[in-house]
């Protein structure tokens, strides 16, 4: 198998307006990708 690689950005500070969560999102997406994708966790 190839093997696969992910870049995940998740933002929570703007200057204009802070959004929630982001970071979590990104980091849940992560869990997600190496427990059913089988992405190795150095390639995210």
């Amino acid at each position: 198998m190839p093997e696969r690689y992910a870049i995940l950005i998740g933002i929570n500070d703007y200057s204009d307006k802070p959004l929630n969560y982001c970071v979590n999102d990104a980091n849940e997406v992560a869990k997600t990708l190496i427990d059913r994708c089988l992405y190795k966790e150095n390639n995210i």
